[in-house]
């Protein structure tokens, strides 16, 4: 029995070791960070089963998360002031803090699986934020996106590709999927990644930055983000090109721009001039592009229908403390009954916003608008002094995401790109308190190795 106790604490001592030194390293190498948080996307997309069961699911992004927080503790007890982080980003993280012990206390653990996405999210931007970024550093950051934008696609074409030749295949594929959208083999935030990393080369090459290699992704990337029929993507790219035009619109680089856009409209047009009928592709994403404006069919009505009840019951709860800070984790959004009656499931609120004011009322709802709003703001600001490179693509991100916001949600991966705007434009205070580096190599300015 002595034996098993030592054994039990001598793992215990060696996972706190392992679980401090992470947390130390990754205190001091925020393009590295990013780069595992790219990593866990494509393992996420990849839907490869990961999860420990002890008792509750644990998943390779608890684990991350943990440590990445540890990793905040350590920067923001040696390296930086707290003051780095927005103080409304603090306030979202103490009332959905209330709310988790709150939901613990009442639900157990529906409330920890409840919470996680918001942790996640949480930590994300508060340690990318914290981080003094230079252009080059971002530059690094980005490159890094595209890379597991590209990833992301070779994932895409290798199931289409799969059902394709094998039918068994193409039913589990299709299962990952409840809406049955053919060609749909990955989920919208995994497209999602995929437009933005198509937003980063375009803008590289409406700035003269893009080699030719890499503007021969780009007609690639568009028409998988097109053919994977996600519309809540489509728009949120439309809308976020759209913005970068706008924000480029005194860029003189107008010949690499036609040259560009050239390059990507010859594929797309003789890719859509195949005649439609027969062709499985294009009337799939023509029967997508139709449900897309329709009122009467399609997710969209179904969503608007779920906002309405979820508006309408949290109006209606006269409770001060939902109105205030929402309703405690574990407890549920909207119970449906399926249409052939057999069960009941949860249909959570597919908008940011309307989560928000769920799990975390108007206090956190004004506190993200708060945050978004500074952004904006501060990115125009940017944009008009001149002084900030990166100012038009930051601004078309916002753009994307806020669109993205109204059928989905946000996720950790959007919290480097925020995090790192955060920063970048100078919302919040970036007072450094003293250098601080680990054990495991000198600090390096110029890769973030800091």
């Amino acid at each position: 029995m002595s034996t098993d106790i030592a054994l039990a604490a001598f793992s215990a001592l060696i996972a706190f070791l392992v679980l401090a030194s992470a947390s130390a390293w990754l205190a001091s190498k925020p393009v590295y960070a990013a780069w595992l948080i790219f990593g866990l996307i494509i393992l996420d997309a990849s839907k490869i089963p990961m999860a420990f069961n002890y008792g509750l699911l644990i998943y390779p992004e608890d684990i991350f998360f943990i440590v990445l927080g540890m990793a905040c503790l350590i920067r923001f007890s040696l390296v930086v002031s707290t003051k780095t982080v927005p103080r409304a980003w603090w306030i979202i993280g103490a009332v959905q803090l209330v709310l988790v012990i709150w939901g613990l206390r009442t639900y157990g653990t529906a409330a920890g699986v409840d919470y996680r996405d918001h942790f996640y999210l949480w930590v994300s931007l508060a340690y990318f934020c914290s981080i003094k970024w230079t252009e080059t550093m971002i530059d690094r950051v980005l490159n890094a996106w595209v890379v597991c934008s590209v990833s992301l696609c070779l994932l895409v074409y290798y199931r289409w590709i799969g059902s394709a030749i094998d039918p068994v295949y193409a039913q589990k594929i299709m299962a990952l999927d409840t809406t049955g959208v053919r060609f749909r083999v990955i989920g919208a935030g995994s497209a999602l990644v995929i437009a933005i990393g198509f937003l980063i080369l375009f803008f590289k090459m409406m700035v003269g930055k893009l080699s030719l290699f890499q503007r021969l992704l780009l007609p690639a990337m568009l028409l998988t983000v097109v053919v994977l029929q996600h519309r809540s993507v489509w728009a949120a790219l439309f809308i976020g090109l759209a913005c970068l035009f706008w924000t480029m619109q005194r860029n003189r680089k107008g010949v690499q721009t036609a040259i560009g856009v050239g390059l990507m409209i010859v594929p797309l047009a003789i890719f859509f001039a195949i005649p439609g009928q027969g062709n499985g592709v294009i009337d799939s994403i023509a029967s997508s592009a139709s449900q897309a404006v329709s009122t009467e069919e399609g997710t969209m009505v179904s969503r608007v229908t779920n906002w309405q009840q979820l508006l309408t019951r949290w109006a209606g709860s006269k409770d001060p403390a939902t109105y205030l800070i929402g309703k405690p984790y574990g407890s549920g959004f909207n119970p449906v009954e399926t249409e052939d009656g057999t069960m009941i499931f949860d249909m959570v609120p597919h908008n940011h916003f309307v989560h928000i004011l769920y799990r975390g009322g108007l206090i956190g709802l004004l506190a993200t608008l708060l945050i978004f709003y500074q952004l904006w703001k501060s990115g125009v600001n940017g944009l008009k002094t001149g002084d900030k490179r990166l100012a038009p693509y930051f601004l078309a991100v916002i753009a994307t995401l806020l669109a993205f916001y109204i059928p989905y949600w946000a996720t950790y991966g959007h919290g480097i790109l925020i995090g790192i705007a955060i920063n970048y434009f100078g919302i919040a205070r970036t007072q450094r308190i003293r250098h601080f580096q680990t054990n495991f190599g000198q600090a390096d300015f110029r890769t973030g190795n800091y």
